[in-house]
């Protein structure tokens, strides 16, 4: 019974894994970031993702993000209006000064954001910037 749970528990990992890999590879295409953003539990489900210790899930979650956030401002903004941001901030402060890809996709997801003009960057942080609307 114990080498079942192992197995089950082992599979599921590794379906996982593979699962977020695919929707990596897929959110570069706008199309599907947009699709992505009209699921209900699509926050809830990133916020249980990110809280995992595995770093191969955590890597192709924040490929995901760095691609929404990179392919529509509507699409970062909703990003940016929710918890994920959040959490996106507390990862980076987390890291400080260690390097590597992680980090990398970190600031490309601030960038991103810094892109679309939602957030302005203070020295050693970001700060959210709410939409200006247009004069007329």
């Amino acid at each position: 019974k114990q080498w079942y749970q192992r197995r089950v528990a082992i599979t599921a990992g590794h379906t996982r894994v593979a699962a977020l890999g695919a929707l990596a590879y897929l959110t570069s295409d706008n199309r599907i970031c947009k699709c992505i953003m009209n699921i209900g539990s699509f926050e809830e489900v990133v916020m249980e993702t990110v809280l995992l210790e595995d770093q191969g899930i955590r890597h192709r979650l924040l490929v995901i993000l760095q691609n929404m956030l990179a392919s529509d401002k509507e699409i970062a903004e909703k990003i940016i209006n929710t918890q994920i941001f959040e959490c996106l901030l507390a990862l980076q402060m987390g890291m400080g000064t260690q390097g590597g890809v992680m980090k990398d996709l970190l600031n490309n997801c601030m960038a991103a954001a810094k892109h679309w003009g939602l957030i302005q960057s203070n020295p050693g942080d970001y700060v959210y910037t709410a939409p200006q609307e247009p004069s007329s």
